[in-house]
């Protein structure tokens, strides 16, 4: 489990960096701190509602983040 949400959060700032969106902006998106978006990009801390946020932010869908 440890390893998919490092796989997921590691995708999740991939996407955001495509978007060319910095963390600070994610952060006031989704009203978490940067610390927090930067933990959650290295798969620590992350639940279901952080994931639904980020993901309602970056206009991604979660079966992007399915990991075999």
């Amino acid at each position: 489990m440890k390893q998919n949400s490092k796989l997921i959060g590691n995708a999740l700032k991939q996407a955001r960096i495509q978007q060319g969106m910095s963390r600070e902006q994610l952060a006031l998106y989704t009203g978490f701190s940067e610390r927090t978006i930067q933990n959650i990009e290295l798969g620590q801390n992350m639940s279901s509602k952080s994931l639904d946020l980020i993901m309602e932010a970056l206009k991604i869908k979660a079966c992007q983040f399915y990991v075999a």
